[in-house]
């Protein structure tokens, strides 16, 4: 298991290292990811949900102008790693009926973007086809993610 307050860094090298699939919440791609780390993806696989995708490309258009500003950095960030490392899109689900209920026996709020981005993480998490490391730096979506048996790496910037 890893220790906790890793670094942007460790974690992409552990993730390189170990054939981890690096996957995070928005918060990550807005506020923590820097040009400077985009390197480190070189070879590594990035997870991202279709709802992430969704959800930033709305944000880009918001009128408030630091929303705006952080979505169109992000964007531009995944763009940028799309060339670098190989990402995986989960595909939004057309039952949002049985996903809202799925979320809703996970205790997450399928109203708030940050809990359905990670309903969807969990749900390819349960298939066990892949190795997925969840990383953030937020402590609330870590301790729900750590709660649910996800592999999960608090970080720092």
């Amino acid at each position: 298991m890893l220790q906790r307050k890793k670094t942007v860094k460790e974690t992409i090298q552990f993730c390189s290292n170990f054939d981890y699939i690096f996957c995070t919440d928005m918060h990550f791609f807005m506020n923590d990811l820097q040009e400077s780390h985009l390197p480190l993806f070189h070879g590594v696989k990035i997870m991202v949900s279709e709802e992430m995708m969704k959800i930033l490309t709305e944000q880009r258009k918001s009128s408030v102008i630091t929303k705006r500003k952080k979505a169109r950095h992000a964007l531009r960030l995944l763009n940028e790693l799309s060339v670098i490392g190989e990402i995986l899109l989960i595909p939004s689900t057309s039952q949002h009926d049985q996903f809202n209920f799925y979320c809703y026996r996970l205790s997450l709020d399928y109203k708030q973007p940050s809990d359905r981005i990670l309903g969807y993480y969990l749900k390819w998490n349960e298939e066990g086809l892949y190795r997925l490391l969840f990383v953030t730096s937020d402590k609330k979506t870590y301790k729900q993610a750590k709660r649910k048996g996800f592999m999960t790496e608090l970080i720092q910037n």
